[in-house]
């Protein structure tokens, strides 16, 4: 009996039981992997992904798919690069700006989708090579690099000792959380993803749910470029 538990309680939680064996595994090849400092690194490295996972776990909820996050990545990080370099923004305002820049290219993939009606996977795979090829005209195929004042926020520290990136993914985690767990909003994505038409039949503004994800996963992945550019420092056009 208690076998039999064991199985269900592994095949029910195999994505979970997998990341710990690998945890694990990693811990007996390299000893140094369970440190602090290690854990702290990797969840500064990662925290990007973990911004624009998301937003993409908005999309996602309502059935729909964002393939347009790495180029609305690059196109608002390149707009924040030129107006700190070459308009003489400060680092904040040029950060609002790109958030715009995302929020922008969101808007269009939410009309071309509610409003036009085309396919999820079509739109945003159409609006990856436009943003790219924009992003590309506005730089003329030559990485931005960015100032001190934007790198050196990679090893600002919130409290004391929580880097900065991280803190800025765990807001979002947390927001997030909240707003899908607690609110009315969460509760209508949710019936809209589950099942369309009997969600507009209990009255649900699908169309206006659905437009609205992807508002959100376009400013999210303007936000995760923000926080890899005060890694990395620059934005390739490769």
């Amino acid at each position: 009996m208690k076998t039999n538990s064991l199985v269900k309680f592994v095949l029910k939680n195999s994505t979970a039981v997998l990341f710990v064996l690998i945890f694990i595994m990693f811990g007996l090849i390299a000893p140094r992997f369970f440190t602090a400092k290690n854990f702290q690194n990797i969840m500064s490295s990662a925290s990007y992904i973990g911004i624009i996972a998301v937003g993409m776990t908005f999309v996602l909820l309502t059935g729909g798919i964002d393939l347009s996050v790495g180029s609305t990545m690059y196109l608002s990080a390149v707009v924040c690069g030129k107006l700190i370099n070459e308009v003489g923004f400060p680092v904040f305002p040029a950060v609002m700006v790109s958030l715009l820049v995302g929020l922008l290219v969101g808007t269009v993939n939410a009309f071309a989708i509610t409003q036009l009606h085309l396919i999820p996977f079509i739109t945003t795979l159409i609006t990856l090579k436009i943003v790219r090829g924009f992003g590309l005209f506005i730089t003329h195929s030559i990485a931005v690099n960015y100032p001190d004042s934007v790198t050196l926020m990679s090893t600002s520290k919130v409290l004391g000792f929580i880097p900065l990136q991280i803190c800025i993914f765990l807001m979002v985690v947390l927001i997030a959380s909240v707003v899908l767990n607690r609110t009315r909003y969460g509760r209508q994505l949710y019936a809209v993803g589950n099942d369309l038409e009997s969600a507009k039949k209990a009255g649900i503004k699908s169309n206006r749910l659905i437009a609205s994800t992807y508002m959100i996963s376009g400013m999210l992945a303007a936000l995760g470029g923000f926080v890899t550019i005060t890694q990395i420092g620059r934005v390739n056009a490769g």
